[in-house]
């Protein structure tokens, strides 16, 4: 016959109680153990069979009890007492071979590419020197800007951990020279040339990046950024000023300023000062605002071009005297200004006649100031229409004598343009100005350059007197 099992023991019940769902995993194997080790054998209980099932009891002997406390204990040791086993660290290292280059005056940002061992790092030079500006933080970053003593440079650099493992490691920076424009002056451009001029630059590393910073070029002209060519034909005068900037793949940066003079397409030269010149009044009326031009003509008339350039020069003589006063803009029609009229009106201006008014289509013309290149054969005028706010200005035919003359169409129209704007005559015939009652006519403006004719001193004068330093134009 079997023995019969002895009741369950104290620490049956509690080995029984740890086999319940009422203690957690740990309490039950902290009870547990405690059995293993004072080698009693244990009847696992489940407490909580699965339905329709009976309880069911296992006895351990005490040799399998034996067995068990071993992994029990070693493992519960393990768990309470060792902990988890620390990965071992990655070695120390420096993980940059090459270095970024670096410039004169240009930010730079390096780095060591430490990694492994234990942190912080302290990290020494043991050999050589960085580049004049430069520095080393406590992370490996290699910051600052290199000063105008830095060059070339190679090192040995050394890095401690706080375990004590060291490493070191043979380096090298470049340095480039500091990036500059070199380029000392823009040569002066002229008016319907063609024009081209390259910037210049020195130090830092190619390719360079070329931009303007300030002002703009004049209309006609286009400036490659990668080249830092300036290339076209100009269509405007005047001087212009300009900031120009460099930059190349390493930071570096430079600028200076230019004056890019557009000269007009003919001669316009200042007043030369003369001696015994007469002056026959002016018409002394200045504008208040600056006044628009209407160009009447012929499409393909070459007096067209005439006086496009004879309002530049007028625009380039009054910036050089210093007034803010200008002429322009030019508004061209094909709309043409009636015959009959122009001829009345310079018959008038002669003493041979009253002035016609001025007829309706030249009334509702845009425009301040209406020139228009007429192919009738009458002595050329300005004359002022105060009523309306305008200025006519008939220009005789290209094909009659003198403005078949070579250069002569174009001081004739710079010639009204001046009295529109408040001059007289004067007896000198080397001037633009000259005319009645001195006997000088158009053709002396005759040339075989293409040339404007200079005011007298007096005239400059007088245009500073009528549009002075402070003009300022009505709004």
């Amino acid at each position: 016959m079997m023995a019969k099992r002895p009741p369950l023991s104290t620490v049956d019940k509690v080995l029984a109680l740890s086999a319940s769902s009422q203690l957690s995993d740990l309490a039950r194997l902290r009870a547990l153990a405690s059995c293993l080790r004072s080698g009693i054998g244990v009847r696992l209980v489940s407490t909580n069979p699965p339905p329709g099932q009976t309880m069911k009891k296992r006895i351990l002997s005490r040799h399998h009890t034996a067995i068990l406390a071993r992994f029990f204990l070693v493992g519960f040791l393990l768990f309470l007492w060792v902990g988890p086993i620390s990965a071992q660290p990655i070695p120390l290292s420096i993980g940059a071979s090459v270095l970024p280059e670096g410039e004169i005056n240009a930010a730079y940002n390096g780095d060591l590419g430490i990694s492994g061992g234990v942190p912080p790092y302290t990290i020494r030079v043991l050999k050589g020197s960085l580049p004049a500006g430069l520095g080393i933080d406590n992370t490996g970053a290699i910051i600052g800007t290199p000063g105008p003593l830095a060059r070339n440079t190679s090192f040995t650099i050394n890095v401690t951990d706080s375990s004590g493992s060291f490493v070191s490691k043979k380096l090298k920076i470049k340095i480039y020279k500091a990036l500059g424009i070199t380029t000392a002056s823009l040569k002066a451009s002229k008016q319907g040339k063609k024009y081209g001029a390259v910037m210049k630059a020195t130090g830092g590393k190619k390719p360079y990046h070329w931009s303007i910073v300030s002002g703009e070029l004049p209309s006609g002209l286009a400036f490659d950024s990668a080249t830092g060519k300036i290339a076209g034909i100009p269509t405007e005068t005047v001087s212009f000023d300009l900031s120009f900037q460099v930059t190349d793949p390493l930071g570096g940066k430079a600028q200076k300023s230019f004056s890019l003079p557009v000269a007009p397409a003919v001669e316009c030269p200042r007043a030369e000062p003369g001696s015994d010149i007469v002056h026959f009044g002016s018409f002394r009326q200045p504008w208040d605002k600056i006044p628009v031009i209407t160009l009447s003509g012929e499409p393909g008339d070459p007096r067209i071009n005439f006086t496009f350039e004879a309002v530049d020069c007028w625009n380039l003589r009054l910036a050089e005297i210093g007034t803010p006063f200008r002429v322009g803009p030019v508004v061209y029609t094909t709309e043409i200004v009636p015959l009959d009229f122009l001829a009345a009106v310079s018959a008038s201006a002669l003493g041979e006649g009253p002035r016609p008014d001025l007829p309706e289509s030249v009334q509702k013309m845009e425009g301040d100031i209406i020139v228009a290149l007429s192919d009738g054969d009458f002595v050329s005028f300005s004359a002022r229409y105060l009523s309306h706010g305008k200025v006519v200005i008939g220009i005789r035919s290209e094909q009659v004598f003198p403005l078949t003359l070579r250069n002569v169409p174009r001081n004739v129209i710079a010639h009204e343009l001046g009295h529109a704007i408040g001059l007289g005559h004067n007896d000198d015939s080397t001037r633009l100005m000259c005319g009645r009652p001195a006997p000088c006519r158009p053709d002396a403006f005759e040339s075989k350059t293409a040339r404007l004719f200079p005011l007298t001193v007096e005239e400059e004068a007088t245009l500073l007197e009528l549009y002075p330093l402070d003009w300022t134009p009505n709004p």
